[in-house]
């Protein structure tokens, strides 16, 4: 009887500390994603203000091109 629960006890605290480990694996892993989520949105951010420059270039160049005539 004595034995049996200093089996389960030990069982007990075994699978714990198994959770525990696999709960601070998901956090790093959750860590991970949030940093690559961040990454992804700064470089989506920086994407779009160069689409804006780049459209606002084409539309000098644009200008510029315009001014110019073919003859036929």
């Amino acid at each position: 009887m004595v034995n049996d629960t200093i089996i389960i006890t030990r069982e007990i605290s075994n699978s714990a500390n198994d959770q525990a480990q696999k709960i601070s694996s998901i956090n790093d892993n959750m860590e991970h994603i949030s940093d690559t989520v961040n990454e992804n949105s700064k470089t989506a951010e920086q994407n779009a203000a160069v689409s804006e420059e780049l459209s606002g270039q084409f539309e000098v160049l644009s200008g510029m091109i315009n001014r110019f005539k073919l003859k036929r």
